[in-house]
């Protein structure tokens, strides 16, 4: 592999060895590694892919929002994001975000529910169509997929979501509740559970650069520090939302919008199904 800029072999200028992983793909490893293999992540095939930079937009605006003026300005979500909502209430906000996306306002776009923790509600996606005015054929571009156990999630994420996107044209995915299963108690090898969670959280973030579209995870309560840790080093975007009392509060704690966290409060009757969608 040479260096554009000077024509010298980078093994060379680095004094490191290749090892090839396949025709099309190599590595370069010091001399004195005995197994390159182990540097890989035996859980995840390599696959070459070129990014030929970000196709985030960088306008002030949010292209997808729920009505809610201090949530929008605050997250700003945009296409080839990966954003992460923790707490509660967070599928409230997801709803509202996918109802708008749904509605002529927002496009008429399809959305994809990965249900990770059992908590997809019809009946609320339903009363939000209807403060919208929209008619029951709406439910069609809601595509939905559930999951029972954290190996039956990995593989809907990694092996199904790819195609889900392309045969339904989505631009928007909604994966919910992520950690309930990874850490279910009847999990016997926690190691393994985390290492599927960390590769499965790393391909969303991959998948949403490359398909340009917005991916949102909620994790409804935190359940294991090594994940929360992951899902905070992998989002473009991590967010808490709790309730206190008679208002809630949002706190965005990684944007790259923001130079620095937000927290931004808000009456409680905000998140519930009134007309505020304005």
């Amino acid at each position: 592999m040479a260096c554009p800029g000077c024509g010298f072999e980078l093994s060379d200028q680095l004094n490191c060895e290749e090892y090839r992983l396949s025709a099309e793909t190599s590595i370069q490893t010091n001399p004195k590694c005995d197994d390159p293999e182990n540097l890989l992540d035996q859980n995840e095939s390599c696959k070459p892919v070129l990014i030929r930079g970000s196709r985030v937009n960088h306008t002030q605006e949010s292209d997808y929002r729920t009505g809610i003026r201090q949530i929008d300005s605050s997250l700003m979500l945009r296409p080839g994001q990966l954003a992460v909502l923790q707490g509660k209430t967070a599928n409230q906000i997801v709803f509202r975000l996918a109802a708008r996306a749904i509605s002529p306002q927002g496009g008429g776009q399809n959305i994809v529910f990965i249900d990770g923790g059992n908590s997809f509600d019809t009946y609320i996606l339903s009363k939000h169509f209807a403060i919208l005015g929209l008619r029951e054929q709406v439910k069609e571009r809601v595509h939905l997929s559930r999951a029972f156990t954290y190996s039956q999630l990995a593989h809907l994420i990694r092996e199904k979501l790819p195609n889900v996107l392309t045969n339904h044209s989505a631009r928007m995915v909604c994966v919910s509740d992520i950690t309930l299963l990874f850490s279910d108690p009847d999990v016997k090898d926690k190691a393994e559970a985390v290492g599927f969670f960390r590769s499965s959280i790393r391909f969303l973030l991959s998948l949403a650069g490359q398909s340009n579209v917005l991916i949102i995870v909620t994790n409804l309560e935190s359940r294991d520090r090594r994940m929360d840790s992951i899902l905070l080093e992998y989002a473009r975007i991590f967010a808490r939302v709790e309730d206190r009392g008679g208002s809630t509060w949002l706190t965005v704690k990684k944007n790259p919008f923001v130079t620095q966290p937000v927290s931004t409060g808000f009456d409680c009757c905000s998140m519930r199904l009134d007309q505020n969608f304005q």
